[in-house]
């Protein structure tokens, strides 16, 4: 586990904020680290646990080498408790009252190792209703020295007491420049990490999954399929439809997303605007633009948004929806 807050990209002012209440011995009980999934919550959080374990913190770092630092790293920390959701079965992912519980007898015993006990809780917005009232009643009441962390991409999910017995510590999207960096620790090559950067929305969890996934390839098959679009004969669109149907719904899902973004890249330029997506693609997506008149290139955003929609809200047939989706978008009109 990687505890170092020099390696934690961005985020500058989360960070200046929490090394000033270390500093100034200020801290609270709870905090809550708020923002977009994959911008650094998690870590920020696990380098601020590990300070806090810390034997002997020097400027606000860990020490990196006293037992309890040696523990934390191992991730066999007797003084951390690390809570996130799980799944029962078939059903989604949530933490349920029986973990809550257990994380409360855990911090009624006293500190093994360290001078308090920390309890880091991911996903927090994913506590089911038992679960959020018997960690309200747990926060409400602590038992001696613990701090507790809560880190969630959804606040609005939590309940308003929980939010309001926390400090909140608000995490805003990387730059393009940050994911980049990112990207490149992982391998990826330089101009796929700044195309990559530019699809994922500020999250580095994003860009990542973006690239083990082909994302680019998604990128570039969209593209080249609008660009042939006014040439589809019906029988085209037929093969087309089966060539496409063909993908899971996992990559069906991405390859609509890349339709979707391409055509907000080409509306992008009747507005006079540069594309937001299509890095390294902006003469394709240009060419495009050309062929399309700006109702035209509406009408079809609308369709992928729709495609989109009932892909992800039921069990819709992929290859019957793409096929839906092709014939919409040849449908004759001006332009």
């Amino acid at each position: 586990m990687d505890t170092a807050w020099g390696n934690i990209l961005g985020q500058r002012e989360p960070k200046r904020r929490l090394r000033r209440l270390l500093e100034t011995d200020r801290l609270p009980h709870a905090l809550l680290f708020s923002g977009p999934e994959g911008v650094g919550k998690r870590r920020t959080a696990e380098a601020l646990a590990a300070t806090l374990l810390c034997s002997s913190p020097a400027a606000g770092h860990p020490c990196g080498t006293c037992e309890s630092c040696r523990a934390f790293s191992r991730g066999i920390h007797p003084d951390f408790f690390f809570v996130v959701p799980e799944a029962v079965g078939k059903g989604a992912r949530s933490i349920r009252i029986e973990a809550m519980r257990a994380l409360g007898s855990a911090l009624a015993r006293p500190p093994e190792l360290a001078p308090r006990q920390v309890a880091l809780i991911d996903d927090a917005q994913r506590m089911n209703e038992a679960a959020a009232n018997s960690f309200l009643k747990t926060l409400e009441e602590p038992i001696g020295e613990v701090v507790f962390l809560l880190v969630t991409g959804v606040r609005a999910a939590l309940l308003d007491t929980i939010v309001s017995r926390c400090l909140e510590i608000p995490f805003a999207p990387l730059a393009l420049s940050e994911l980049s960096q990112i990207l490149h620790r992982h391998g990826v090559g330089a101009e796929d990490a700044t195309a990559l950067a530019a699809m994922a929305d500020g999250s580095a969890g994003r860009a990542l999954s973006l690239h083990a996934g082909g994302a680019l390839s998604r990128r570039d098959e969209a593209i080249a399929l609008l660009a042939q679009l006014s040439d589809l004969r019906p029988l085209s669109i037929w093969s087309e439809g089966k060539k496409w149907g063909a993908l899971s719904r996992d990559a069906a899902g991405e390859w609509l997303r890349s339709l979707r973004l391409t055509l907000r890249d080409v509306l992008a330029l009747y507005g006079g605007a540069a594309p937001l997506y299509s890095v390294g693609r902006e003469a394709q997506v240009a060419e495009i633009a050309a062929r399309y008149s700006e109702a035209r290139i509406f009408s079809m955003l609308a369709a992928a948004k729709e495609a989109e929609r009932r892909l992800l809200g039921s069990n819709a047939n992929v290859r019957l929806l793409v096929e839906g989706l092709l014939l919409a978008f040849s449908e004759p009109m001006e332009g």
